[in-house]
């Protein structure tokens, strides 16, 4: 995380890059331009708030299980988190070759057929990435939490949870990739 913070900062400051966030800091945005923004921005800021306190509530219900529980469930949401990568990229991948969006110039606006066809390869794309996935959260769930933990009960609540997790996956990435197509 560290890593990535410290590349994307670099990447903002140099100049020539995509994105220079000196012209940024200098750009006045008319009434327009920020009441668009609010429209889109609006709806997935409340979901991120909803989504949020739902993890915060979560986890203070686990916390409550007791240390053992809370460690394998710490563990189990760091595993998760891999398949919410691959869906999340997915998603803005789909939406970019698709060129969705307000005054997007991709390939939705001249050829809708072949933004559905990019739409439909990312979808298919993260199926293949779910089906991937499952298996080795199903097979290899006690292995995987091994690398976090020795602890007999943390590994014991793990297999339980990559069981569980392996569902998930496969239906919140193809959920993802269908809500991005």
């Amino acid at each position: 995380t560290v890593c990535a913070f410290g590349m994307g900062l670099f990447s903002l400051l140099k100049k020539g890059l995509f994105l220079d966030l000196r012209q940024v800091l200098r750009a006045r945005f008319d009434k327009k331009t920020l009441g668009a923004i609010f429209n889109i921005g609006s709806s997935t800021f409340i979901e991120q708030i909803f989504l949020r306190i739902g993890f915060l509530t979560y986890s203070i219900i686990v916390a409550k299980l007791g240390t053992v529980a809370f460690a394998a469930h710490q563990v189990g949401m760091n595993i998760m988190t891999i398949s919410f990568s691959f869906g999340d990229g997915l998603s803005v991948a789909a939406g970019g070759v698709g060129g969705a969006g307000p005054g997007g110039k991709g390939p939705a606006q001249k050829r809708p057929d072949k933004a559905k066809l990019y739409g439909s390869v990312c979808q298919r794309f993260g199926i293949v990435c779910a089906l991937c996935l499952s298996p080795i959260f199903l097979f290899m769930g006690r292995t995987i939490f091994s690398w976090f933990s020795s602890d007999e009960q943390i590994l014991a609540y793990g297999t339980m949870i990559m069981s569980i997790l392996t569902v998930v996956v496969f239906l919140q990435i193809s959920q993802v990739v269908y809500s991005g197509c």
